[in-house]
């Protein structure tokens, strides 16, 4: 246990003054983590605690996790990175108590409490007492702040419910907060969502395209008219025998996403078009959403030259010169069948990677002999 001496807690505070302060530290144009420091900071030297933290609901709703502490002191940076390490669910630990209730929670000698799972860190720190309390805006717990002390008496209802009422203006901050969230996550979805490269449609189960970017409709030769009156749907896009939002919707069902494949799709004017699409349920629907990129022209590439290479080896297997190619190292790395019949080998692959000495040789010794000597090897 830490040997320095508690910090005692006052009986009460001013919580109309402490509420004007935290206003004020609020409105400042600082980020959320600064806000947030000098609120904990605020209450917890006024109140006499050595410790504050301000836990708010992770992504998805399930869990509260330590987004800022404070501490009155180095003796108490431990405890304040093992709560960072950890989240809390509803009805679980100090915090969790708080949320799931909508309540304060209180917990007091947290070394011997079996329900407070940093009992560890607090013993190691001098902590004794441990006081919750949520941030309500809406009806919702859009916070809670926990605050903890080394002082063993027993804290006050007035001093929890002055602490309670100095915090009660941040509901309107966090609300703002989570508002200009709401607006940067949706500009930065539109400006995804505008992307000349990166087709992004929305459909829902049966084929009905609800919506989709202007870079999808130029994919497939459709105008944003005919997507509004549904003309434009999987049914026209893909072939009858092979719907591909069917088949996508039955992947992300069963594994939660579908990861990207290639995959042909018809375009209004009949051309087929390669795309390469994957997919998952978009946040808050029961719709889903791809993103496709067309990649014909890659396609197209790599087909013409497989075409090219296959003219290449049958113009060279059928000339009646003997013919190879080597890279600076001198290894060998392509022959025609002319040559590989003049060695007497059975195929080229019989002497790949083999340096000029072994052909040298080859022409001393002659085509017959050493062609016998590389096939007993190979």
């Amino acid at each position: 246990m830490n040997g320095s001496l508690p910090i005692t807690l006052r009986e009460s505070l001013d919580s109309a003054r402490l509420a004007s302060e935290i206003r004020s530290l609020a409105d400042r144009p600082l980020s959320i983590e600064s806000a947030l420091e000098s609120v904990l900071r605020a209450v917890a030297q006024a109140a006499g605690f050595a410790v504050g933290q301000a836990w708010l609901p992770a992504s998805g709703g399930s869990a509260l996790e330590c987004r800022v502490s404070w501490v009155a002191g180095p003796q108490f940076a431990e405890f304040a990175e093992v709560s960072r390490a950890i989240v809390f669910a509803r009805d679980v630990g100090v915090p969790g108590l708080a949320w799931a209730r909508r309540k304060p929670a209180l917990m007091c000698d947290l070394s011997k409490t079996a329900g407070f799972y940093r009992s560890h860190a607090a013993a190691a720190t001098g902590l004794r007492l441990a006081l919750a309390l949520p941030v309500m805006h809406a009806g919702e717990v859009v916070a809670v702040f926990e605050f903890l002390a080394t002082d063993v008496a027993t804290l006050s209802d007035a001093l929890a419910r002055d602490v309670a009422q100095a915090l009660a203006p941040l509901g309107d901050f966090f609300a703002r907060e989570r508002e200009q969230a709401q607006r940067e996550s949706e500009a930065r979805s539109r400006s995804l969502f505008d992307s000349p490269m990166i087709g992004i449609v929305f459909w829902e189960r049966g084929g009905r395209l609800l919506d989709a970017n202007d870079a999808f409709l130029r994919m497939v030769g459709y105008n944003r008219d005919e997507l509004e009156t549904g003309l434009m749907s999987w049914q026209r896009l893909t072939p009858p025998e092979d719907r591909l939002d069917e088949w996508i919707f039955r992947q992300i069902e069963a594994t939660g996403v579908c990861p990207p494949f290639e995959r042909e799709c018809q375009r209004k004017d009949g051309r087929s078009l390669t795309v390469l699409i994957g997919g998952s349920i978009a946040p808050g629907s029961g719709a889903a959403v791809c993103y496709v990129l067309d990649v014909s022209e890659r396609r197209r590439v790599a087909d013409a030259l497989r075409e090219s290479e296959e003219r290449f080896r049958a113009f060279m297997d059928n000339s009646p010169a003997v013919a190879f190619m080597k890279n600076a190292d001198g290894v060998h790395l392509y022959a025609n069948a002319p040559w590989s019949r003049y060695f007497g080998l059975k195929s080229f692959s019989t002497l790949y990677g083999f340096t000029w000495t072994a052909y040298a040789i080859a022409g001393a010794v002659g085509p017959i002999v050493m062609g016998r000597a590389f096939d007993a090897t190979g």
